[in-house]
């Protein structure tokens, strides 16, 4: 148990402060959990000799898990956010299609037809000479 707890410890701060080397990680993960620096590099080094305390362990474990969880609500907040900007540009293009093929197609709604469209059927019977 304390391998796997220190592995998760171990990730949880390499991931929070990147930049910062593994003694600092250490002196702020103790301050952060109310533990002494020397307890802290017991379960970061997951040693033999350590005895872990229930209070401990549960500390770690949800200082550990309220940060994965923290992570999980904003990539859901960050995913949903894309996907509605998706769906504003999908609605966009899909009025842009719909626009031009009624263009290209002729056909508008009533009253923005083409001028003339009564005509046509006359226009070609005149001007043939032919009255018979």
């Amino acid at each position: 148990m304390t391998a796997a707890l220190a592995d998760d410890l171990r990730a949880y701060a390499v991931k929070r402060w990147p930049t910062m080397n593994h003694e600092w990680r250490k002196a702020k993960l103790a301050s952060l959990l109310n533990m002494k620096v020397r307890r802290v590099r017991s379960y970061w080094d997951a040693e033999e000799t350590l005895s872990p305390r229930q209070q401990e362990v549960d500390a770690i474990k949800s200082l550990i898990g309220a940060e994965e969880e923290k992570a999980r609500v904003e990539a859901d907040r960050a995913l949903a956010k894309r996907v509605a900007e998706l769906e504003a540009q999908l609605a966009f293009v899909m009025a842009s299609l719909a626009s031009d093929q009624v263009a290209a197609s002729g056909t508008a709604p009533w009253g923005q037809g083409k001028a003339g469209n009564r005509s046509n059927g006359g226009a070609s019977r005149r001007g043939t000479g032919n009255r018979d």
